[in-house]
């Protein structure tokens, strides 16, 4: 059994790691400020090579990394997804492997929002059960 001041150290070690990582990020990524980029003017070098009308930061949908594969699987479903080696899989495969992993996962005894850690090369199967 864990005592309150041993969980109280544990908060304080992840907080701590936490911000020394911020700091890290910070130095070498001057824009970032907590988990958004703010444009303070250390990124004007590129932004004056930038098209009248192109905007200095993306807009991200505020979606679910499923919801997004989802949407695109329905606007897309034949496009290529991702290629590896000399195969290619479009956005239904993906899709399709994604939810039976997905559904794997689930039949161990895993809900969802549940923490799963992956450790896999750089391969299909890891983009699939991210």
């Amino acid at each position: 059994m864990t005592s309150n001041h041993e969980t109280d150290n544990k908060v304080k070690i992840w907080v701590n790691k936490r911000f020394y990582f911020a700091k890290i990020r910070s130095l070498y990524f001057p824009g970032w400020k907590g988990d958004l980029f703010v444009n303070n003017g250390l990124n004007e070098k590129w932004l004056k090579h930038y098209e009248p009308g192109i905007s200095a930061c993306l807009e991200y949908p505020t979606i679910t990394l499923s919801e997004a594969l989802h949407q695109t699987t329905a606007k897309y479903p034949n496009n290529t997804a991702f290629i590896f080696a000399d195969k290619q899989w479009t956005y239904r495969e993906f899709n399709d492997l994604a939810s039976q992993m997905a559904n794997a996962l689930l039949s161990l005894g895993l809900s969802i929002g549940d923490p799963v850690g992956i450790y896999l090369p750089n391969s299909p199967q890891f983009i699939i059960s991210y």
